[in-house]
């Protein structure tokens, strides 16, 4: 598998939670059902607008799991700003122009009553589009809720731009990972970042999974099928690095403004 260094209509979705090696529930995608983008779960089709759900199953909770701290904040550290090769592209709206793309462009989440505060964090990214956009979404942010997920559910959606996948590239499907950590009350935290490297480290109060994230993939269109010269394609992986992950995973339960569950 190639890694690089430094996701139509609104996709109905049901609930998908798997335990990880560490007995936990993961952060995870809701896969689409009703409306299917790709061929399987998680698969959305490039140059596509995606709307995902990003299903939060469980809260925090002490080693003994004796006491339970509900969700304060969410944060999802996207690889917008990871630089992607030729083989994406995006258009203008009627030309045939190609520009450059980002592995996600554009993303916002969804407005929820749940949260205090919904938005997102930008940065620098490589430039994109027919006006060489080079600024945009780093990581979406829900700040100052109180999801006590061993009594109810929630999901936090957001909406994100693909790349098109040029014709002649041997590019089949991109695996799009999306680090995510919660914020729990009384200074708990999990954090699925699918690396050792960054600066969160298992504690008692935090839960480290090192080697799973949350993810989807972004596949070819049917009607940009894969030349044959290329066999069976190449599947490749985009994620943020080690430090976009230390620097836009903040402390935001102690960054949300008038949050009054710290």
């Amino acid at each position: 598998m190639k890694q690089l260094n430094s996701g139509n209509k609104y996709l109905a979705a049901i609930l998908l939670s798997a335990l990880s090696s560490s007995a936990f529930a993961h952060v995870n995608i809701a896969p689409e059902t009703a409306l299917t983008a790709g061929e399987k779960p998680r698969e959305y089709v490039e140059g596509s607008r995606a709307y995902i759900q990003l299903n939060l199953p469980e809260d925090c909770a002490t080693e003994d799991r004796s006491q339970r701290f509900p969700i304060a904040s969410t944060v999802v550290i996207l690889p917008s700003g990871t630089a992607i090769s030729e083989d994406f592209y995006t258009t203008g709206r009627g030309s045939d122009e190609l520009f450059g793309a980002n592995i996600m462009m554009r993303s916002k989440p969804r407005a929820s009553a749940n949260w205090i505060q919904v938005g997102v964090e930008t940065g620098d990214v490589g430039a994109f589009g027919s006006r060489a956009t080079a600024t945009d979404t780093r990581v979406l942010k829900w700040l100052g809720g109180r999801i006590k997920t061993g009594q109810v559910y929630d999901n936090a959606e957001f909406v994100t731009s693909l790349p098109k996948i040029k014709a002649e590239s041997c590019v089949k499907k991109v695996r799009v990972e999306i680090p995510t950590v919660t914020y729990c009350t009384d200074g708990y935290s999990r954090a699925w970042i699918g690396t050792p490297n960054s600066r969160f480290q298992s504690s008692p109060k935090q839960v480290v999974e090192e080697s799973y994230e949350p993810y989807f993939y972004v596949v070819r269109a049917k009607s940009n099928p894969l030349s044959a010269a290329c066999g069976d394609g190449e599947e490749i992986t985009v994620r943020p690095t080690d430090e976009d992950i230390n620097q836009y995973a903040g402390d935001w339960i102690q960054e949300s403004p008038n949050n009054p569950y710290n």
